[in-house]
């Protein structure tokens, strides 16, 4: 097998392999596609070293893997190097793309150049890789067959709807008080104007959208104490990107409720290969009262349940509103991958007490401000 390191992010010949391996591989999912991975490196990837390889047999690419070496720390004259993924930071799974019959000698090809050439990099760090990834388990095991100090932990979790029944019987497991809220507060909606959902799978003016549903998620914020994304420049070129490629795969998943013809709650995500992907979501808090969030999912769950989609993942993060959905959430793993070296074990030091340093500077922060 031949591994390369690409000269760009994608060429003709590559889009059409990375189209190929997603077609044949378990591991695919809407964060692996060139329209997700591409615009982030379009917006995001200026000031990154690309890294991407690419693992061919007989010409034929089996595999890719899109990474990049970014500067972790860079200071008092010492610089820190890790290999990681495109999207890191913003990307809610990572993964490789390797084809279902070549996996485990395309994974070890891939990784005996990456550990050969370990001078580009201080550390390898995995971030966000589904529990349920068929590479997972055959990099585990490459990993600790090098010299490499090996470290990995659940970094977090992601609630998930499996749709493997009828809507009445998965509507009816749900709680009781649940039920009896969404019936009330419709009710009560429906009294204040029209009450409209709205699904959409392609859009015609990104522009548009982003000035729509910018300002809810920007009161929604505002409310919690926080700042919004859409506050920053780069982020919505990025969301504007994503709106106008998975829109035009129609594999986009924007989901309004409508007031009057207001919008009250949206979420924005996509579909792929029969699966809803839900990534960013707001509301108005000015109709806190009547719960808008929660009928946007009950109108959206309802509908995946209706249109014969096979799950709903809610994506990263264990938020309480999810888990009124379902209980069901799978595990996301962070891999670290040192140098027996001074430097990267200093950088080993820095990352994997990073968590309980900020648990600690919080606390601290917390007492001072009390």
């Amino acid at each position: 097998m031949e591994v390369r390191l690409a000269d760009a992010f994608v060429n003709d010949d590559l889009r059409e392999a990375w189209e190929g391996i997603l077609s044949r591989t378990t591991a695919g999912h809407a964060q692996l596609t060139r329209e997700w991975l591409g615009s982030w490196w379009e917006v995001f990837g200026p000031d990154k070293r690309l890294s991407l390889m690419t693992v061919a047999d007989g010409g034929r690419v089996v595999g890719i893997a899109p990474l990049i070496v970014s500067k972790v720390l860079d200071r008092a004259g010492f610089t820190f190097r890790k290999l990681t993924f495109v999207g890191d930071g913003l990307t809610d799974y990572h993964d490789l793309l390797i084809a279902n019959d070549r996996r485990e000698e395309t994974l070890r090809a891939l990784f005996e150049c990456i550990v050969r050439d370990k001078d580009r990099w201080d550390a390898i760090h995995f971030r966000n890789v589904r529990g349920d990834s068929p590479n997972l388990p055959i990099v585990r095991e490459i990993l600790r067959e090098t010299s490499l100090t090996i470290f990995e932990r659940v970094n977090i979790r992601s609630p998930h709807v499996v749709i493997d029944r009828d809507w009445t019987e998965y509507y009816g497991s749900l709680r009781k008080s649940m039920r009896s809220d969404i019936r009330r507060q419709s009710k009560h909606l429906a009294e204040m104007g029209e009450v409209e959902f709205v699904r959409l799978h392609e859009v015609a003016d990104a522009a548009e959208v982003l000035d729509t549903i910018g300002p809810v998620h920007r009161k929604c914020r505002q409310a919690q104490g926080g700042r919004s994304l859409y506050d920053n420049t780069r982020w919505c070129r990025f969301a504007s990107l994503i709106l106008e490629r998975f829109g035009a795969r129609k594999a986009l998943d924007l989901v309004l409720l409508k007031l009057s013809g207001r919008v009250i709650a949206y979420y924005f995500g996509f579909v792929y290969d029969h699966v809803v992907y839900f990534w960013n979501t707001g509301f108005d808090p000015a109709f806190a009262t009547v719960s808008p969030g929660k009928l946007l999912l009950h109108h959206a769950i309802q509908d995946s349940f209706r249109e014969g989609y096979h799950g709903f993942d809610f994506m990263v993060g264990e938020e309480p509103y999810k888990l009124q959905w379902t209980s069901t959430v799978r595990p996301n793993y962070e891999l670290f991958a040192f140098k027996n070296t001074v430097r990267s074990h200093l950088l080993r030091c820095y990352q994997v007490h990073k968590p309980f340093l900020k648990k600690i500077g919080a606390g601290i922060g917390a007492r001072v401000r009390g």
